[in-house]
């Protein structure tokens, strides 16, 4: 996090203090909170996404498996088929695409760790979630043939 330092800025009550240095109108002191609520505005938006992304993600990596696994006649058990090297590529792919198109820097490395930890989570969860609904739905048949 950037600090701006204001050791040069003159304080209220500063006998160096002018009207030069004061903000000519209020639309000028606007002006400088609009910027700041702008930049808060950007700094919400990214953590929005980086929070956001990866659960949205992480399901439709699992569903895709999900989808998959069913198509190809495979059974869905087991443990979750996914990486978390292919985490981290999905991830960066995707989250670096939605910070360029709006406007916002690329993944730092610390928050690339972050969003493909959290992608892999979510879809190794949806995919156990999903395995087990299948196992309950085979074990319902079973019972009920019986």
């Amino acid at each position: 996090m950037t600090t701006t330092s204001y050791s040069n800025s003159p304080e209220i009550g500063d006998t160096e203090a002018d009207e030069t240095s004061l903000p000519e109108s209020s639309e000028a002191h606007a002006g400088g909170a609009q910027s700041r609520a702008g930049k808060s505005n950007r700094v919400r938006e990214r953590r929005n996404i980086l929070i956001e992304q990866p659960q949205v993600l992480g399901a439709s990596w699992a569903k895709g498996w999900f989808e998959t696994m069913l198509s190809e006649g495979r059974q869905v058990s087991g443990g979750w088929p996914g990486t978390i090297p292919e985490a981290r590529s999905r991830a960066q792919s995707h989250c670096d695409r939605e910070l360029s198109l709006r406007g916002l820097p690329l993944l730092t490395q610390e928050e690339l760790r972050t969003v493909a930890a959290a992608t892999y989570e979510r879809a190794k969860r949806d995919w156990l979630e999903a395995a087990r609904q299948v196992r309950l739905a085979a074990l319902r048949q079973r019972t009920s043939k019986a």
